[in-house]
């Protein structure tokens, strides 16, 4: 089954309350929801000093630690193998081996889209980050504490078979609990968000796997769909955020659709929030009280409580499709209904549904040749984040 895990930045909601309730989804003492799980990286959290002690409240949360390997390559800010060990054994329940992800430095970014996502680097460049990465490997196997809870799961890379197979046997002889995959460009494809799994899939890896960085609505679906054939899948964004970082509702009615609320109170306004969600029927009791729709100002719009709110709706919203995609993909002609009335791209979801059939049922190297040679493993769609009719990855 899949399970989608909010990645939190930490001092985004520590220290917020409403009527003295503190607004970490985390923790049973949310006035709104408590949802279990979340992802913190080491790098930040090693940075903003975050334990798990201070943060977490309750013994049955899942906290998933990121290495920071994405920080490393496109932020040049390397952490010592042994360090971010050790914070990952204090303060998570499962914990990724610190990569040297395949992606060139570069420093601006365009149109809400970070350009060192999209760069491929050259052969030489790849086989140097996946040395530097199994040498990681090396010091996680050496100096792991045995008696600790942790989990570690073995990061893969590879845009391409190519690039799989090299990284996937320089690295299968580690003794880990599990592995986790990088999402991969071009992003509005769900198909190559689903590669490096199926790949692990093939090699008998059914069970405590994780993808990096992917939920947006064309890929959301695919990952439940991909899910009845895991133990144990789990994938992270920060997507749920746009309230926070745009003001924008979720609505709870087609999750490829959002509300921009604006970052000034009189760009957008309702007088109730339109929604039954336990966040909105809190809030719609006594909205005036909260100044929901004072001005936000640009540069404080991500510590805003307005911007909680809405990403605390955004998020309610991410688990209740995926609890309820998750109850439908068992009967695949009943899904595949569900996704033609609720999502605008759903040929391309159900191309990338119909890939993963045949994986499953030819294999994976027929299914990847099939897909390639057909052009279909390649295509994009056009990301523009000032498109209200869309949610992507951010």
């Amino acid at each position: 089954m899949f399970k989608y895990i909010p990645a939190h930045a930490p001092g985004t909601f520590e220290g917020y309350k409403i009527d003295g309730k503190p607004l970490e989804w985390w923790n049973k003492d949310n006035p709104f929801f408590k949802y279990p799980y979340l992802l913190v990286s080491a790098f930040m959290g090693v940075q903003s000093k975050w334990t798990r002690e201070e943060n977490v409240k309750d013994d049955d949360v899942v906290v998933i630690g990121d290495s920071g390997g994405f920080q490393a390559v496109t932020l040049g800010k390397v952490q010592p193998t042994v360090s971010v060990l050790k914070w990952l054994e204090a303060n998570c329940d499962i914990g990724f081996t610190l990569d040297y992800s395949p992606f060139e430095k570069v420093e601006d970014f365009k149109d809400g889209v970070n350009k060192a996502t999209k760069n491929t680097i050259s052969m030489v460049k790849f086989l140097d980050n996946m040395e530097r990465t199994y040498q990681n490997n090396l010091v996680y196997e050496k100096e792991r504490d045995k008696n600790s809870k942790l989990k570690i799961y073995n990061v893969i890379h590879g845009n391409d078979k190519e690039r799989l197979d090299l990284w996937y046997n320089k690295m299968k002889d580690f003794k880990f609990e599990g592995y986790a995959v990088g999402s991969q460009p071009p992003y509005g494809n769900p198909m190559k968000q689903v590669i490096g799994a199926l790949y692990l899939w093939d090699k008998g890896h059914r069970e405590n796997q994780h993808i990096f960085a992917v939920s947006g609505a064309n890929t959301l679906p695919v990952l439940c769909y991909l899910g009845k054939y895991f133990k144990n899948l789990t994938a992270d964004s920060s997507s749920y955020a746009i309230g926070r970082m745009y003001c924008s509702f979720i609505s709870p009615y087609k999750l490829s659709h959002y509300i921009p609320f604006g970052m000034k109170g009189k760009d957008k306004q309702l007088k109730q929030l339109p929604c039954t969600c336990e966040v909105c029927s809190y809030i719609n009791k006594q909205i005036d009280k909260w100044d929901f729709y004072s001005d936000v100002p640009e540069q404080s719009r991500m510590l805003s409580l307005r911007g909680n709110i809405l990403t605390l709706h955004d998020l309610n919203m991410f688990i209740k499709y995926v609890d309820v995609m998750n109850k439908l993909v068992e009967n695949k002609e009943i899904f595949v209904e569900y996704i033609k009335h609720h999502f605008d791209d759903w040929e391309i979801m159900l191309k990338a549904i119909n890939f993963i059939d045949c994986v499953v049922e030819k294999g994976f190297d027929f299914g990847y040749q099939k897909y390639k040679d057909n052009g279909e493993l390649d295509f994009d769609v056009k990301i523009n984040t000032k498109d209200h009719k869309r949610l992507f990855n951010f």
